[in-house]
């Protein structure tokens, strides 16, 4: 079983404290003063897995240079390391720019590690998990079409996340926000109940700004021997193709994201929050409180006030 990142990291540190008091003599007191932390994550991965600064935050106390210490260091960790539970777990120490010290891990080390995530092993999860719920919103495209690749990343992103706070502990809850009303379901409406309407032997112009994708015939030709759609006025049928794509295409975006292996805990409806009047309470709540403020023909929350 490897050892874990969190020990690597307090065996270095270690290492790095006996470096101070017996190869640059320095007392307690005088490295309880060095800024911590000793050792931080690089912003890129070519620094390596974990690297320290120390060279740079001795330079002035030591009057010596940031290159001349991390040399000495360096030397010293390579020589440490070898004869160490960290032999096999640090692959190469380097230099960087004025004095960064870079630590790389092994190949082995990291799919030692890949190998306990993947059986299971409660590998990572801190001892004192946080009781904290955490809502995780993703995806949440609008049901007017399938998936695109976007959505995908979107979904793997959102539901990695989701596991990754789930695994420390937290109350996880992941919400896909449906857009299932407004200007674009309209739109879906209309796109529908016009193929209908052409596949019915219309000949009728189709509006450029209308969903032209070959899902929409397709959509249309289901509903094209149904009852529901005959002897209707063009809004009827504008109304009824409108309530049907939605509830088609979510079907479709629903399988899609299982087949990819994402699962949502809830599915939250905008028309709903809408006919609730959870919206109409939330801004007389907020009016209460002086939050918001009407400008030019629209409703402002007074966000400044908060910095």
């Amino acid at each position: 079983m490897p050892i874990s990142a969190h020990t690597v990291e307090v065996l270095l540190n270690q290492l790095i404290v006996r470096f101070l008091r017996d190869k640059l003599k320095l007392q307690d007191e005088a490295i309880s003063q060095i800024k911590s932390p000793l050792l931080e994550f690089p912003k890129e991965a070519s620094f390596g897995d974990i690297s320290t600064t120390l060279a740079l935050k001795l330079s002035a106390l030591l009057r010596r240079s940031p290159r001349d210490i991390s040399d000495g260091l360096c030397t010293y960790l390579k020589e440490e390391i070898s004869a160490s539970g960290l032999k096999d777990t640090i692959e190469k120490i380097d230099i960087a720019g004025g004095g960064f010290v870079n630590f790389y891990f092994s190949k082995e080390y990291l799919c030692s590690l890949l190998k306990e995530i993947v059986n299971g092993k409660n590998y990572f999860a801190p001892l004192d998990k946080p009781e904290k719920k955490v809502l995780v919103e993703f995806v949440s495209a609008n049901p007017t079409g399938p998936l695109s690749v976007a959505h995908g990343r979107q979904a793997a992103v959102g539901d990695s996340l989701s596991n990754i706070l789930k695994a420390l502990g937290f109350d996880v809850s992941r919400e896909y926000y449906l857009n299932d009303e407004g200007n674009q379901i309209n739109i879906l409406g209309n796109s529908i109940a016009l193929r209908l309407r052409e596949l019915s032997g219309e000949n009728i112009p189709f509006p450029e700004d209308h969903y032209q994708g070959g899902y929409i015939i397709d959509l249309a030709r289901e509903l094209i021997d149904k009852p529901q759609t005959r002897s209707k006025n063009p809004e009827e049928l504008k109304e009824y193709c409108r309530e049907y794509g939605v509830k088609r295409i979510l079907e479709i975006i629903k399988k899609e994201l299982e087949d990819f292996g994402v699962k949502f805990d809830s599915w939250y409806s905008q028309k709903s929050l809408g006919a609730s009047g959870k919206i109409e309470k939330s801004i007389a709540f907020l009016k209460e409180k002086g939050l918001i403020y009407e400008r030019e023909g629209a409703v402002w929350f007074a966000s400044t006030r908060f910095g």
